[in-house]
Protein backbone atom coordinates (compact mmCIF):
# COMPACT_ATOMS: atom_id res chain seq x y z
CA UNK A 1 0.00 0.00 0.00
CA UNK A 2 1.39 3.39 -1.39
CA UNK A 3 0.62 7.25 -0.30
CA UNK A 4 -0.97 8.50 -3.73
CA UNK A 5 -0.59 11.90 -5.49
CA UNK A 6 -4.44 11.13 -7.07
CA UNK A 7 -5.98 14.27 -5.46
CA UNK A 8 -9.40 12.68 -5.52
CA UNK A 9 -8.29 9.73 -3.03
CA UNK A 10 -8.25 11.37 0.33
CA UNK A 11 -8.86 9.70 3.63
CA UNK A 12 -11.76 10.65 6.02
CA UNK A 13 -9.75 13.08 8.03
CA UNK A 14 -9.05 14.65 4.40
CA UNK A 15 -5.48 13.85 3.74
CA UNK A 16 -3.75 12.06 1.23
CA UNK A 17 -4.99 8.85 0.66
CA UNK A 18 -3.60 5.23 -0.32
CA UNK A 19 -3.51 3.16 -3.31
CA UNK A 20 -3.32 -0.72 -3.10
CA UNK A 21 -2.66 -3.30 -5.97
CA UNK A 22 -2.88 -7.22 -4.25
CA UNK A 23 -4.01 -7.55 -8.77
CA UNK A 24 -2.39 -5.80 -11.50
CA UNK A 25 -2.67 -6.22 -15.08
CA UNK A 26 -5.45 -6.53 -17.55
CA UNK A 27 -5.88 -8.28 -20.79
CA UNK A 28 -7.44 -5.25 -22.33
CA UNK A 29 -10.55 -4.72 -24.62
CA UNK A 30 -9.99 -7.73 -27.44
CA UNK A 31 -6.93 -9.35 -25.68
CA UNK A 32 -6.84 -12.45 -24.64
CA UNK A 33 -4.60 -14.79 -22.19
CA UNK A 34 -2.50 -15.50 -25.10
CA UNK A 35 -1.81 -11.62 -26.70
CA UNK A 36 -3.14 -8.80 -24.12
CA UNK A 37 -4.09 -5.64 -25.72
CA UNK A 38 -4.26 -2.60 -23.30
CA UNK A 39 -6.18 0.26 -23.93
CA UNK A 40 -4.28 2.92 -26.25
CA UNK A 41 -3.68 5.03 -23.56
CA UNK A 42 -2.86 2.55 -20.39
CA UNK A 43 -0.68 4.56 -17.95
CA UNK A 44 -0.97 1.22 -16.09
CA UNK A 45 0.75 -0.68 -19.22
CA UNK A 46 3.50 1.78 -19.68
CA UNK A 47 4.96 1.71 -15.92
CA UNK A 48 4.44 -1.82 -15.84
CA UNK A 49 6.29 -2.58 -18.89
CA UNK A 50 8.87 0.21 -18.02
CA UNK A 51 10.18 0.79 -14.56
CA UNK A 52 7.70 -1.47 -12.70
CA UNK A 53 9.06 -4.14 -15.03
CA UNK A 54 11.67 -6.26 -13.19
CA UNK A 55 9.68 -5.76 -9.61
CA UNK A 56 6.42 -7.81 -11.44
CA UNK A 57 8.51 -10.43 -12.97
CA UNK A 58 10.30 -11.10 -9.89
CA UNK A 59 7.80 -10.37 -7.78
CA UNK A 60 6.17 -13.03 -5.66
CA UNK A 61 2.93 -13.35 -7.38
CA UNK A 62 0.36 -15.65 -9.46
CA UNK A 63 0.10 -15.36 -12.90
CA UNK A 64 -3.16 -15.90 -14.41
CA UNK A 65 -3.27 -19.39 -16.43
CA UNK A 66 -2.96 -19.19 -19.69
CA UNK A 67 -1.38 -16.00 -19.80
CA UNK A 68 2.28 -14.94 -20.88
CA UNK A 69 4.42 -15.12 -17.27
CA UNK A 70 7.32 -12.71 -19.46
CA UNK A 71 4.76 -10.13 -19.81
CA UNK A 72 4.65 -7.72 -16.83
CA UNK A 73 1.31 -6.58 -17.70
CA UNK A 74 -0.44 -10.32 -17.75
CA UNK A 75 -2.87 -10.15 -14.49
CA UNK A 76 -1.51 -10.90 -11.45
CA UNK A 77 -2.54 -11.33 -8.19
CA UNK A 78 -0.13 -10.88 -5.25
CA UNK A 79 -1.35 -12.77 -1.65
CA UNK A 80 1.83 -10.66 0.44
CA UNK A 81 -0.17 -7.26 -0.81
CA UNK A 82 -3.23 -8.72 0.61
CA UNK A 83 -1.76 -9.01 3.90
CA UNK A 84 -0.50 -5.85 4.18
CA UNK A 85 -3.73 -4.54 3.46
CA UNK A 86 -4.91 -6.25 5.72
CA UNK A 87 -2.68 -4.66 8.42
CA UNK A 88 -4.13 -1.21 8.07
CA UNK A 89 -6.06 -0.20 11.18
CA UNK A 90 -6.19 3.33 10.82
CA UNK A 91 -8.98 4.58 8.86
CA UNK A 92 -7.69 5.37 5.78
CA UNK A 93 -9.15 5.91 2.10
CA UNK A 94 -7.70 3.58 -0.40
CA UNK A 95 -7.82 3.12 -4.11
CA UNK A 96 -8.64 -0.03 -4.66
CA UNK A 97 -6.51 -1.88 -7.75
CA UNK A 98 -5.14 1.70 -9.83
CA UNK A 99 -2.80 -0.83 -12.12
CA UNK A 100 -5.35 -3.12 -13.52
CA UNK A 101 -8.65 -3.75 -13.61
CA UNK A 102 -9.97 -5.85 -10.57
CA UNK A 103 -13.87 -6.94 -11.73
CA UNK A 104 -12.49 -7.61 -15.82
CA UNK A 105 -14.14 -10.49 -17.39
CA UNK A 106 -11.08 -12.49 -16.98
CA UNK A 107 -10.28 -12.18 -13.57
CA UNK A 108 -11.23 -15.42 -11.46
CA UNK A 109 -14.20 -15.08 -8.91
CA UNK A 110 -11.55 -16.64 -5.96
CA UNK A 111 -9.26 -13.75 -6.67
CA UNK A 112 -11.89 -11.28 -6.17
CA UNK A 113 -13.36 -12.73 -3.05
CA UNK A 114 -10.03 -13.03 -1.40
CA UNK A 115 -9.51 -9.18 -2.18
CA UNK A 116 -13.14 -8.32 -1.10
CA UNK A 117 -13.05 -10.34 2.57
CA UNK A 118 -10.25 -7.63 3.30
CA UNK A 119 -12.56 -4.97 2.20
CA UNK A 120 -15.54 -6.16 3.62
CA UNK A 121 -14.16 -6.54 7.14
CA UNK A 122 -12.38 -3.21 7.28
CA UNK A 123 -15.52 -0.51 7.93
CA UNK A 124 -12.93 2.18 8.93
CA UNK A 125 -11.53 2.45 5.49
CA UNK A 126 -13.07 4.44 2.24
CA UNK A 127 -12.66 1.92 -0.55
CA UNK A 128 -12.67 3.43 -4.06
CA UNK A 129 -13.41 0.78 -6.71
CA UNK A 130 -12.91 1.25 -10.30
CA UNK A 131 -13.65 -0.37 -13.10
CA UNK A 132 -14.84 -0.96 -16.99
CA UNK A 133 -16.39 -3.95 -16.47
CA UNK A 134 -19.26 -2.68 -13.95
CA UNK A 135 -21.76 -5.14 -14.41
CA UNK A 136 -19.68 -7.56 -12.45
CA UNK A 137 -20.25 -5.96 -9.19
CA UNK A 138 -23.87 -7.27 -8.85
CA UNK A 139 -21.89 -10.77 -8.75
CA UNK A 140 -20.47 -9.98 -5.22
CA UNK A 141 -23.21 -7.86 -4.06
CA UNK A 142 -24.55 -6.41 -1.07
CA UNK A 143 -21.78 -3.93 -0.86
CA UNK A 144 -21.09 -2.05 2.54
CA UNK A 145 -21.47 1.81 2.62
CA UNK A 146 -17.71 2.66 2.92
CA UNK A 147 -17.38 0.40 -0.83
CA UNK A 148 -17.87 3.72 -3.43
CA UNK A 149 -18.49 1.84 -7.08
CA UNK A 150 -16.94 3.08 -10.14
CA UNK A 151 -16.58 2.89 -13.36
CA UNK A 152 -14.23 4.50 -15.95
CA UNK A 153 -16.33 6.35 -18.62
CA UNK A 154 -14.03 8.01 -21.87
CA UNK A 155 -16.80 9.20 -24.37
CA UNK A 156 -20.70 8.51 -25.17
CA UNK A 157 -21.10 5.49 -25.75
CA UNK A 158 -19.32 4.09 -22.78
CA UNK A 159 -21.85 6.12 -20.62
CA UNK A 160 -24.32 4.43 -22.75
CA UNK A 161 -23.43 1.02 -21.65
CA UNK A 162 -21.72 1.30 -18.37
CA UNK A 163 -23.66 3.56 -16.43
CA UNK A 164 -26.91 1.61 -17.77
CA UNK A 165 -25.01 -1.38 -15.58
CA UNK A 166 -23.61 0.62 -12.65
CA UNK A 167 -26.78 2.03 -11.91
CA UNK A 168 -28.52 -1.18 -11.56
CA UNK A 169 -26.22 -2.11 -8.38
CA UNK A 170 -27.06 -1.22 -5.24
CA UNK A 171 -24.15 1.22 -3.70
CA UNK A 172 -23.96 4.22 -1.36
CA UNK A 173 -21.96 5.91 -3.92
CA UNK A 174 -21.80 5.09 -7.08
CA UNK A 175 -19.54 7.41 -9.23
CA UNK A 176 -17.97 7.58 -13.00
CA UNK A 177 -14.19 8.68 -13.52
CA UNK A 178 -14.16 10.35 -17.23
CA UNK A 179 -10.19 10.22 -17.57
CA UNK A 180 -9.24 10.63 -20.45
CA UNK A 181 -12.21 12.56 -21.90
CA UNK A 182 -12.13 11.58 -25.46
CA UNK A 183 -15.42 12.15 -26.35
CA UNK A 184 -18.90 14.72 -25.34
CA UNK A 185 -21.01 13.10 -23.03
CA UNK A 186 -24.66 13.82 -22.57
CA UNK A 187 -26.06 11.81 -19.18
CA UNK A 188 -29.49 13.28 -19.02
CA UNK A 189 -30.51 12.46 -22.80
CA UNK A 190 -29.72 8.49 -22.33
CA UNK A 191 -30.82 7.83 -19.04
CA UNK A 192 -34.34 6.51 -18.77
CA UNK A 193 -34.47 6.25 -14.90
CA UNK A 194 -33.47 9.54 -14.87
CA UNK A 195 -30.76 8.29 -12.11
CA UNK A 196 -27.38 10.03 -12.37
CA UNK A 197 -23.71 9.34 -10.45
CA UNK A 198 -23.54 10.81 -7.02
CA UNK A 199 -19.91 11.80 -8.19
CA UNK A 200 -18.00 12.67 -11.31
CA UNK A 201 -14.29 13.03 -11.64
CA UNK A 202 -13.17 14.64 -15.15
CA UNK A 203 -9.75 14.49 -16.27
CA UNK A 204 -7.46 14.88 -19.36
CA UNK A 205 -5.16 12.33 -21.28
CA UNK A 206 -1.53 12.40 -20.27
CA UNK A 207 2.14 11.43 -20.91
CA UNK A 208 2.97 11.57 -24.29
CA UNK A 209 -0.08 11.70 -26.17
CA UNK A 210 -0.93 14.45 -23.94
CA UNK A 211 -4.50 16.08 -25.06
CA UNK A 212 -7.64 17.99 -24.04
CA UNK A 213 -11.05 17.58 -24.04
CA UNK A 214 -13.09 20.74 -26.25
CA UNK A 215 -14.25 22.90 -23.68
CA UNK A 216 -17.60 22.95 -23.90
CA UNK A 217 -17.36 19.40 -23.55
CA UNK A 218 -16.34 19.74 -19.76
CA UNK A 219 -18.92 22.92 -19.14
CA UNK A 220 -21.58 20.31 -20.16
CA UNK A 221 -20.78 17.50 -18.05
CA UNK A 222 -20.15 19.95 -15.24
CA UNK A 223 -23.50 21.63 -15.69
CA UNK A 224 -25.69 18.26 -16.15
CA UNK A 225 -23.95 16.85 -12.71
CA UNK A 226 -24.57 19.92 -10.98
CA UNK A 227 -27.92 19.89 -12.26
CA UNK A 228 -29.14 16.97 -11.02
CA UNK A 229 -27.37 17.03 -7.67
CA UNK A 230 -24.33 15.33 -8.88
CA UNK A 231 -20.92 16.22 -6.91
CA UNK A 232 -17.66 17.09 -9.44
CA UNK A 233 -14.58 17.04 -9.51
CA UNK A 234 -11.78 18.87 -11.88
CA UNK A 235 -8.35 16.78 -11.57
CA UNK A 236 -5.22 19.19 -11.68
CA UNK A 237 -4.25 17.94 -15.19
CA UNK A 238 -7.76 19.49 -16.87
CA UNK A 239 -7.64 22.98 -18.62
CA UNK A 240 -10.57 25.04 -17.83
CA UNK A 241 -12.68 26.98 -20.57
CA UNK A 242 -12.97 30.15 -19.17
CA UNK A 243 -15.80 30.91 -16.79
CA UNK A 244 -15.80 27.63 -15.67
CA UNK A 245 -14.62 27.76 -11.65
CA UNK A 246 -12.78 24.44 -10.64
CA UNK A 247 -14.72 21.87 -8.80
CA UNK A 248 -12.81 19.44 -5.92
CA UNK A 249 -16.19 18.05 -4.18
CA UNK A 250 -16.64 14.96 -2.55
CA UNK A 251 -20.19 13.19 -1.99
CA UNK A 252 -21.55 13.36 1.49
CA UNK A 253 -22.91 9.52 2.92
Amino acid sequence: MNRTGIEWVINPDGTSGFTSNPLTGCLGPGGRRQAVKPCWYCFAHDLACGRLRDSYLAGNNTVLPGCDKADPFSPRFWPGRLETLARRRKPAGIFLVDMGDLFGPWVPAKWIEAILQVVKARPQHRWYLLTKNPARYEEFAPWPDNCWLGATITCQADWDERWQELENVEAAVRWVSVEPFLGEIDMVFSTLSGILPNWIVIGALTGCLAQQPYGWWVQGLTEQAERWGGKVFHKDNLALPEGIERRRQWPKV
